[in-house]
This record gives C-alpha cells, structure tokens and sequence, in this order.
C-alpha cells in the first residue's frame, strides 16, 4: 500500500505502478471551501525586472514573517537564487535531487527562524510540513489551479491568518482564469505604489465574475417570486376573512324579502325602508 499527500503529475503514478501490482488508485478532492479563508492577490507584472523588483518589495515588509515562494522549475529556482543572494537576501532552498541531509537543514533552517525566505518547487515542497507560513508567493504560476489550491494551503492554517500573492505576467492570465473557475473566487488585484507596471494589463474575463452576475440576477428573480408569492398569500387570506364576516345587508335584504311574501300571503301592505 502506497499514501501520497499530493498525486499531482505522473511521477507518483508510474512510482506506484513499477512497485506495486494492479494498484487501484483512491483519491480524496482538495476541500476547496477551506482556502476562502486565505485572502489571494496578483500583481500584474510586465518584465522579469519587474518581477524581481516587486518580489524584493514584498520581502523586505515586516509582517511578511515567514514567506514561502514557489517557483515552477528547478532552474527558475537556481537563477532567483542567485538574484537574491545578489541583493542579500537570505534565504533557503528545497528543490528536486537535494540530498536528504542540505534538504532537512533547509527546513530546519527556515522553521527555527534562521531565515524568513524559503524557494521551493512542488515537487520538493511535498510531503514537508512547513509551520507558520505567512505568506505564499507564487513566483511563478503552477501547471494546474489543483496545484495552486495546494501551494495557497501552504499558510493560514491551525486557525491562523495567512495570504497568497501570484506574481503574474501577460502570458499567465490563461492560469489566473482556470484558478479562478477551480476555486470559485476571483484573485483580487494589487498595485504597489512606486512600481506600477507601465503596460496595459491584459484583458481576461474569468468565469467566476460572469457566475456572480449571474447569481445575481438569479436572486433578484428569486427575490420577485418571493414577493409575488407573499401577495398572492395576502390576498387569500383576505378573501377567507371576508367570507368569514356576517353579511348584514344581505341578511336584511332575505329578511325584507321573507317579510314581504308572508304579507302578500296575508294580504297585507309591508312598508319599504327608506334608503
């Protein structure tokens, strides 16, 4: 019997495959509901400098405690490496191939607080616990919005506040989309003073805005049969109790009538009621 965290990709199948036989593959989906908690932002950027530019402005904030960054390969991670140990910025590594021992001082470095930075790509991130995450940057887009549910899991758990921030590019607005109809909310976007990008974001139109619309309008109509079925109630309840009131004019006018024939009968004058 084989358990993974995360099946995510080929290489656990195929793992499992080679080990074990006829294996039958029982998996649990990702609760997504769990990641609304965890407040998701983007920031549009328009070149790699920019990118770096903005990553080294969300490092060097104060409440960015403990800052995991995803990136997507381990030569993106070895070449924003380099970049931040350029800067001064320390920081530790866990990327694929990492002997187990320089992987479990990575950990341990960041864990203790030696270090507030970590780089990791999925693969080597999985399986890890990393406590007190407070924030997850994704330095790059992952290569599924299953993936990205994962990563942003990363921070705000045990109760605990956490936020994600996807640095994004022209060519990632495809993904930012996709997360968007897999999680059911829309990345909301920020705008750091001093480095606002100096190109036109691109133009994408996630499901999720239009479902919300359309949510909308499908309350309001909810709304106007409600109030037209409270009406309708109103005004039966209306009709029972007036059918339930005496009707003395028309108790006066069978009486009248009663009274005139019994006269007639007898030969007698009954006097009208003036009106």
């Amino acid at each position: 019997m084989l358990f993974s965290a995360t099946l995510e990709g080929r290489g656990v199948e195929k793992f499992a495959e080679e080990c074990l036989k006829d294996p039958v593959t029982v998996r649990t989906e990702s609760p997504r509901s769990e990641h609304k908690k965890i407040p998701q932002y983007y920031c549009y950027c328009d070149s790699l400098e920019h990118k770096r530019a903005i990553l080294l402005n969300l490092l060097g904030r104060e409440n960015y405690a403990r800052v995991l960054v995803f990136v997507r390969t381990r030569e993106r991670l070895e070449d924003l490496s380099k970049f931040l140990q350029g800067k001064g910025v320390e920081h530790a590594v866990l990327r694929g191939e990492m002997e187990q021992e320089r992987r479990a001082e990575s950990v341990s470095r960041f864990s203790e607080g030696q270090v507030k930075v970590m780089l990791a790509t999925d693969v080597a991130a999985r399986g890890i616990d990393l406590p007190d995450v407070t924030h997850v940057i994704n330095y790059d887009l992952p290569w599924g919005a299953d993936i990205y549910v994962h990563r942003i899991g990363r921070t705000g758990r045990a109760g605990k506040s956490g936020t994600a921030v996807s640095l994004v590019e022209a060519h990632d607005f495809e993904m930012v989309g996709k997360i968007e109809r897999y999680t059911g909310e829309a990345l909301r976007r920020r705008v750091i003073e001093g480095l606002e990008p100096k190109t036109k974001q691109p133009v994408f139109s996630g499901r999720v805005k239009g479902k919300k619309r359309k949510d909308a309008k499908e309350d309001e109509r909810q709304k106007e049969k409600k109030q037209h079925r409270k009406e309708l109630r109103k005004k039966k309840d209306k009709n029972i109790k007036d059918k339930g009131k005496p009707d003395f004019a028309a108790k006066a006018a069978a009486r009248r009538a009663r009274e005139k024939a019994a006269a007639a009968a007898d030969g007698q004058q009954v006097p009208v009621p003036e009106e």
